[in-house]
Protein backbone atom coordinates (compact mmCIF):
# COMPACT_ATOMS: atom_id res chain seq x y z
CA UNK A 1 0.00 0.00 0.00
CA UNK A 2 1.41 3.38 -0.94
CA UNK A 3 2.00 6.05 1.67
CA UNK A 4 -0.81 8.49 2.16
CA UNK A 5 -0.31 11.81 0.44
CA UNK A 6 -1.29 15.27 1.66
CA UNK A 7 -4.85 15.63 2.85
CA UNK A 8 -7.09 17.17 0.20
CA UNK A 9 -9.54 20.01 0.65
CA UNK A 10 -12.96 19.56 -0.89
CA UNK A 11 -14.43 22.86 -1.97
CA UNK A 12 -18.13 23.04 -2.75
CA UNK A 13 -19.17 26.16 -4.63
CA UNK A 14 -22.63 27.72 -4.85
CA UNK A 15 -24.03 28.73 -7.33
CA UNK A 16 -21.63 30.96 -9.32
CA UNK A 17 -18.12 31.81 -8.15
CA UNK A 18 -14.78 32.79 -9.66
CA UNK A 19 -12.04 30.27 -8.89
CA UNK A 20 -9.34 32.30 -10.59
CA UNK A 21 -9.53 35.24 -13.00
CA UNK A 22 -11.47 34.27 -16.08
CA UNK A 23 -12.55 30.82 -14.83
CA UNK A 24 -16.21 30.77 -13.90
CA UNK A 25 -18.27 27.91 -12.50
CA UNK A 26 -21.79 28.26 -13.81
CA UNK A 27 -25.11 27.55 -12.08
CA UNK A 28 -25.13 24.35 -10.04
CA UNK A 29 -22.57 22.89 -7.68
CA UNK A 30 -18.92 22.18 -8.49
CA UNK A 31 -16.54 20.11 -6.40
CA UNK A 32 -12.78 20.56 -6.82
CA UNK A 33 -9.83 19.05 -4.95
CA UNK A 34 -6.81 21.02 -3.75
CA UNK A 35 -3.75 19.47 -2.11
CA UNK A 36 -2.95 22.23 0.37
CA UNK A 37 -6.03 22.89 2.42
CA UNK A 38 -4.58 25.76 4.45
CA UNK A 39 -3.30 27.72 1.43
CA UNK A 40 -6.52 26.99 -0.47
CA UNK A 41 -8.59 28.18 2.47
CA UNK A 42 -6.69 31.46 2.66
CA UNK A 43 -6.94 32.04 -1.09
CA UNK A 44 -10.60 31.13 -1.44
CA UNK A 45 -12.02 33.32 1.33
CA UNK A 46 -11.66 36.62 -0.57
CA UNK A 47 -12.93 35.29 -3.91
CA UNK A 48 -15.80 32.95 -3.06
CA UNK A 49 -19.16 34.59 -2.67
CA UNK A 50 -21.80 32.26 -1.22
CA UNK A 51 -19.58 29.23 -0.77
CA UNK A 52 -18.37 26.57 1.63
CA UNK A 53 -14.96 25.07 2.29
CA UNK A 54 -14.42 21.71 4.01
CA UNK A 55 -11.42 19.50 4.80
CA UNK A 56 -7.71 20.18 4.46
CA UNK A 57 -4.29 19.51 5.95
CA UNK A 58 -5.31 20.94 9.32
CA UNK A 59 -8.78 19.39 9.03
CA UNK A 60 -10.19 22.83 8.29
CA UNK A 61 -13.92 22.97 7.76
CA UNK A 62 -15.67 26.26 7.19
CA UNK A 63 -18.81 27.67 5.65
CA UNK A 64 -18.91 31.08 4.00
CA UNK A 65 -22.13 32.99 3.33
CA UNK A 66 -20.57 36.32 2.35
CA UNK A 67 -17.09 37.19 1.12
CA UNK A 68 -14.67 36.66 3.99
CA UNK A 69 -17.34 35.72 6.58
CA UNK A 70 -16.61 32.26 8.03
CA UNK A 71 -19.55 30.60 9.74
CA UNK A 72 -17.69 27.73 11.40
CA UNK A 73 -14.24 26.12 11.55
CA UNK A 74 -13.57 22.57 12.74
CA UNK A 75 -13.15 19.00 11.52
CA UNK A 76 -15.89 17.65 9.25
CA UNK A 77 -17.17 15.45 12.08
CA UNK A 78 -17.27 18.37 14.54
CA UNK A 79 -19.20 20.51 12.07
CA UNK A 80 -21.58 17.62 11.31
CA UNK A 81 -22.26 16.92 14.99
CA UNK A 82 -22.26 20.51 16.25
CA UNK A 83 -23.27 22.90 13.45
CA UNK A 84 -23.10 26.54 14.50
CA UNK A 85 -26.21 27.60 12.61
CA UNK A 86 -28.94 26.52 10.20
CA UNK A 87 -26.83 27.19 7.10
CA UNK A 88 -24.01 24.92 8.27
CA UNK A 89 -26.44 22.25 9.49
CA UNK A 90 -28.21 22.15 6.15
CA UNK A 91 -25.00 22.14 4.12
CA UNK A 92 -23.10 19.22 5.65
CA UNK A 93 -24.70 15.78 5.51
CA UNK A 94 -26.42 13.93 2.68
CA UNK A 95 -29.38 13.98 2.47
CA UNK A 96 -29.78 17.29 4.23
CA UNK A 97 -31.17 17.75 7.69
CA UNK A 98 -34.95 18.18 7.99
CA UNK A 99 -35.89 21.56 9.53
CA UNK A 100 -39.10 22.33 11.40
CA UNK A 101 -40.46 25.49 13.00
CA UNK A 102 -42.34 25.38 16.27
CA UNK A 103 -42.52 26.56 19.88
CA UNK A 104 -40.76 25.35 23.00
CA UNK A 105 -43.58 24.66 25.43
CA UNK A 106 -43.66 23.33 29.03
CA UNK A 107 -43.77 19.54 29.30
CA UNK A 108 -43.81 18.37 32.90
CA UNK A 109 -40.42 19.26 34.39
CA UNK A 110 -38.87 19.84 30.96
CA UNK A 111 -39.80 21.34 27.58
CA UNK A 112 -41.19 20.00 24.32
CA UNK A 113 -40.78 21.14 20.73
CA UNK A 114 -44.34 21.78 19.54
CA UNK A 115 -45.17 22.27 15.85
CA UNK A 116 -48.91 22.53 16.44
CA UNK A 117 -49.29 19.10 14.82
CA UNK A 118 -47.04 17.07 17.11
CA UNK A 119 -44.90 17.58 20.22
CA UNK A 120 -41.44 16.11 20.80
CA UNK A 121 -40.33 16.04 24.47
CA UNK A 122 -36.77 17.23 25.09
CA UNK A 123 -34.27 15.62 27.48
CA UNK A 124 -33.48 17.69 30.55
CA UNK A 125 -30.04 18.78 29.29
CA UNK A 126 -31.50 20.14 26.02
CA UNK A 127 -34.32 21.88 27.90
CA UNK A 128 -31.81 23.54 30.23
CA UNK A 129 -29.65 24.73 27.31
CA UNK A 130 -32.72 26.19 25.58
CA UNK A 131 -34.55 27.28 28.73
CA UNK A 132 -34.57 30.98 27.85
CA UNK A 133 -36.54 30.09 24.70
CA UNK A 134 -39.52 28.68 26.61
CA UNK A 135 -42.76 29.83 24.93
CA UNK A 136 -40.77 31.18 22.00
CA UNK A 137 -40.45 30.11 18.37
CA UNK A 138 -37.41 28.02 17.45
CA UNK A 139 -36.15 25.94 14.53
CA UNK A 140 -35.49 22.26 15.11
CA UNK A 141 -33.36 20.09 12.85
CA UNK A 142 -33.10 16.32 12.66
CA UNK A 143 -30.84 14.08 10.58
CA UNK A 144 -32.40 11.40 8.34
CA UNK A 145 -30.48 8.77 10.30
CA UNK A 146 -31.96 9.96 13.60
CA UNK A 147 -35.58 9.19 12.65
CA UNK A 148 -36.77 5.64 13.13
CA UNK A 149 -39.50 3.91 11.13
CA UNK A 150 -41.28 1.60 13.55
CA UNK A 151 -42.61 -1.82 12.58
CA UNK A 152 -46.26 -2.01 11.58
CA UNK A 153 -48.33 -1.42 14.70
CA UNK A 154 -45.36 0.11 16.51
CA UNK A 155 -47.30 3.27 17.24
CA UNK A 156 -49.57 1.26 19.52
CA UNK A 157 -46.70 -0.08 21.62
CA UNK A 158 -44.88 1.43 24.58
CA UNK A 159 -43.45 4.80 23.63
CA UNK A 160 -39.81 5.34 24.66
CA UNK A 161 -39.14 8.44 26.81
CA UNK A 162 -38.36 11.72 25.05
CA UNK A 163 -39.88 10.56 21.79
CA UNK A 164 -42.91 11.37 19.69
CA UNK A 165 -44.52 8.86 17.35
CA UNK A 166 -46.29 10.34 14.34
CA UNK A 167 -48.13 8.85 11.37
CA UNK A 168 -46.37 9.82 8.14
CA UNK A 169 -47.52 9.30 4.55
CA UNK A 170 -44.73 8.12 2.25
CA UNK A 171 -44.41 10.36 -0.81
CA UNK A 172 -41.17 9.07 -2.35
CA UNK A 173 -39.07 5.92 -1.91
CA UNK A 174 -35.44 6.21 -3.01
CA UNK A 175 -33.39 2.96 -2.94
CA UNK A 176 -29.64 3.66 -3.09
CA UNK A 177 -28.19 0.16 -2.94
CA UNK A 178 -26.92 -0.49 0.58
CA UNK A 179 -29.15 2.25 1.99
CA UNK A 180 -32.52 3.77 1.13
CA UNK A 181 -34.40 6.95 1.94
CA UNK A 182 -38.05 7.82 2.14
CA UNK A 183 -39.60 11.26 1.91
CA UNK A 184 -42.70 11.37 4.06
CA UNK A 185 -45.31 13.95 5.08
CA UNK A 186 -46.77 14.67 8.51
CA UNK A 187 -49.42 17.36 8.38
CA UNK A 188 -47.57 19.34 5.71
CA UNK A 189 -44.14 18.84 7.30
CA UNK A 190 -41.80 16.86 5.06
CA UNK A 191 -39.28 14.40 6.54
CA UNK A 192 -36.30 12.65 4.96
CA UNK A 193 -35.67 9.32 6.66
CA UNK A 194 -32.93 6.73 6.21
CA UNK A 195 -34.47 3.25 6.13
CA UNK A 196 -33.57 -0.42 5.72
CA UNK A 197 -33.35 -1.07 1.94
CA UNK A 198 -34.60 -4.63 2.47
CA UNK A 199 -37.88 -3.53 4.07
CA UNK A 200 -39.14 -0.57 2.06
CA UNK A 201 -42.63 0.86 2.52
CA UNK A 202 -44.72 1.65 -0.53
CA UNK A 203 -45.56 5.09 -1.86
CA UNK A 204 -48.79 6.22 -0.25
CA UNK A 205 -48.33 3.94 2.74
CA UNK A 206 -48.71 5.46 6.21
CA UNK A 207 -45.85 4.52 8.54
CA UNK A 208 -45.15 5.37 12.20
CA UNK A 209 -42.08 7.58 12.61
CA UNK A 210 -40.34 7.86 15.96
CA UNK A 211 -38.86 11.33 16.54
CA UNK A 212 -36.30 11.41 19.33
CA UNK A 213 -36.07 14.65 21.29
CA UNK A 214 -32.50 13.74 22.26
CA UNK A 215 -31.52 13.87 18.56
CA UNK A 216 -32.91 17.35 17.81
CA UNK A 217 -30.70 20.32 16.96
CA UNK A 218 -32.32 23.57 18.14
CA UNK A 219 -31.73 26.98 16.56
CA UNK A 220 -32.85 30.54 17.29
CA UNK A 221 -35.71 31.31 14.89
CA UNK A 222 -34.44 34.85 14.21
CA UNK A 223 -30.64 34.57 14.16
CA UNK A 224 -30.63 30.88 13.10
CA UNK A 225 -27.73 30.29 15.53
CA UNK A 226 -27.54 27.00 17.44
CA UNK A 227 -28.99 27.04 20.96
CA UNK A 228 -28.89 23.33 21.85
CA UNK A 229 -27.10 20.32 20.39
CA UNK A 230 -28.43 16.76 20.38
CA UNK A 231 -27.81 14.59 23.42
CA UNK A 232 -27.72 11.57 21.12
CA UNK A 233 -25.90 11.64 17.78
CA UNK A 234 -26.94 9.48 14.80
CA UNK A 235 -24.42 7.79 12.54
CA UNK A 236 -22.72 10.36 10.33
CA UNK A 237 -23.57 10.50 6.64
CA UNK A 238 -21.20 13.22 5.51
CA UNK A 239 -21.24 14.06 1.83
CA UNK A 240 -18.03 13.45 -0.07
CA UNK A 241 -16.83 14.24 -3.58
Amino acid sequence: MSAAGPAAASVRIHPTALIEPGVEIGPGTAVITLQNGIDAHERLIPILGESAVMGGVAQISASITAPGVIQQVGTPQEVYAHPANVFVAGFIGTPSMTFMTGMLTPHGSTLAFDTGTFRVPLPRASAEAAGRYADRAVIAGVRPSAIQVLPSGGADGVKPPETCIVAAKVDVVEPMGDVAYIFADVGGQSFTVRVDPTALPGVGQVVPLCLDGAALHLFDAETQQAIAIPMRQPAATISSP
